[in-house]
């Protein structure tokens, strides 16, 4: 069964354009589906959290780099 809303990877690649303007818009996910699997998600940046992670450095580590 398709998801609704969901873009084919076909799709996506005959009006690229269209679609990623279609997403921004929308401000929601637009799944990318590949023979009915999920493969990609096409979304606004404001949507994307951030992938900063904060370091801790081991003690062992730390007492190495002393």
């Amino acid at each position: 069964m398709p998801t609704p809303g969901a873009l084919t990877v076909k799709q996506l690649h005959d009006d690229t354009g269209r679609s990623v303007r279609r997403a921004a818009a929308s401000r929601r996910a637009v799944p990318i589906t590949d023979r009915g699997e999920w493969v990609a998600v096409l979304a606004h940046p404001s949507l994307v959290r951030s992938q900063r992670r904060t370091r801790i450095l081991l003690p062992d580590y730390e007492a190495m780099m002393a």
